[in-house]
């Protein structure tokens, strides 16, 4: 459940992550949603996946052992999905693969190589963060 305060929190998560480099397994497109999340609600969906990877290929690993299969199936093992609405974690396919965000608005913010950057969430597939 989300808290009362979320938008704040939500927000400085974000402002958070900028100034982090990507990272694999401590500061990726997943943990970054993770965060998010963590930061609105609470709860650490991620746990399970903290400190399991270091590599992309280790991140696959990760979601075979800890998850479902892949980002997707994860997500949908987890939350419901809907319309995106501002909160909710949202995925992207960049590059053919998956990525997780965050949605903001009209907008979706991502965990890029420098930062965070910034999609529309036209089109994207979005879970429910309530």
């Amino acid at each position: 459940m989300r808290r009362e305060d979320w938008p704040e929190r939500m927000v400085a998560a974000i402002d958070a992550a900028r100034s982090q480099p990507f990272v694999w397994g401590e500061s990726d497109c997943c943990l970054f949603a993770a965060d998010v999340v963590l930061a609105m609600t609470g709860e650490d969906y991620a746990k399970a996946f903290r400190g399991k990877y270091k590599s992309a290929r280790g991140a696959l690993g990760a979601l075979k052992r800890h998850g479902h299969g892949d980002i997707e199936k994860t997500m949908d093992g987890m939350f419901e999905r809907r319309y995106p609405m501002r909160g909710d974690v949202v995925m992207a396919v960049i590059d053919n693969q998956q990525a997780l965000g965050i949605c903001v608005g009209a907008d979706a913010a991502f965990k890029g190589p420098a930062g965070a950057s910034f999609l529309s969430v036209d089109g994207l597939i979005a879970w429910a963060v309530d």
